[in-house]
């Protein structure tokens, strides 16, 4: 989790964040360094918490199954526009239960100390906020069949996701513009 996060955000640190937004007057000095730390203090955490809910995943007590294309090509990739419809939704839906006034203040703040956020904000949570930020992906497969393989290319697409909405830019959405209904980017990021 956290190699794939430097990685992610990295790449689109380098590639797409706009460097001038770091001349901005709410631009903390050493943001970038205290963004990756506050992320890699919460990923240990978050981890441990998604582990654990994915256990009944794990041992067989949910809709996965293993064979790719047993249910036809075509369900397949429904089940992916199924799969980010429903986390997409659901995390909106998170998001927002994150603002009210008595979470804002208890879970989520931490999230928006950074006014101008860089992709390594992405993952800069506190612990509890980010797990139930990625409870939508871990309740999935409690509701829909999914094949194993669709299930962690989806999830580590997520994460490509939720660094995406922190880069500032729609720089990433560039590259896949016929798409861009469909991913979330900084440009819808509060």
């Amino acid at each position: 989790g956290a190699l794939l996060y430097l990685i992610t955000a990295a790449i689109s640190f380098i590639a797409f964040f706009d460097k001038t937004l770091m001349k901005h007057r709410h631009f903390k000095k050493n943001q970038v360094w205290r963004e990756i730390c506050h992320a890699m203090q919460s990923i240990p955490p978050m981890a441990v918490l998604c582990a654990v809910a994915m256990l009944p995943i794990i041992r067989g007590h949910s809709r996965i199954y293993g064979s790719f294309g047993s249910s036809g090509i075509l369900w397949e990739v429904t089940n992916c526009c199924l799969y980010f419809l429903f986390a997409d939704t659901a995390i909106f839906w998170v998001h927002r239960a994150a603002h009210t006034r008595a979470l804002y203040t208890l879970i989520h703040k931490q999230h928006h100390q950074y006014v101008i956020a860089t992709p390594f904000a992405s993952h800069a949570f506190n612990p509890i906020d980010g797990f139930l930020m990625g409870i939508p992906y871990i309740l999935y497969p409690y509701f829909f069949p999914v094949n194993k393989t669709v299930y962690l290319i989806a999830f580590i697409f997520s994460n490509l996701s939720a660094v995406t909405v922190h880069d500032g830019s729609v720089g990433l959405l560039n590259l896949v513009r016929p798409l861009k209904p469909l991913i979330i980017s900084g440009e819808y990021h509060d």
